[in-house]
């Protein structure tokens, strides 16, 4: 978020975008292999974020359930991780 926010600079709307992005998404991993990445969920949902726009999420799995479903079954691709 703090990078989010910095990049922001004085947009205050901007910064109230991506404040409330944050506030309603969990991060559960964070990675710099291949540039920042994190994955998190979001209400419910299990999504991931890429440098630069971290708000703008693909959506991995509809819930935590499936995600782990997927892990097990080795159909997420964690080569971005």
């Amino acid at each position: 978020m703090t990078v989010s926010l910095e990049s922001a600079c004085d947009d205050d709307s901007w910064k109230q975008e991506i404040t409330k992005f944050w506030d309603m998404y969990l991060p559960r991993a964070l990675s710099v292999r291949n540039g920042y990445t994190d994955l998190g969920s979001e209400v419910g949902s299990i999504v991931c974020g890429y440098e630069p726009e971290f708000e703008e999420v693909e959506q991995i799995a509809s819930s935590f359930d499936q995600f782990l479903d997927k892990i097990m079954k080795n159909s997420v691709n964690f080569s971005s991780f």
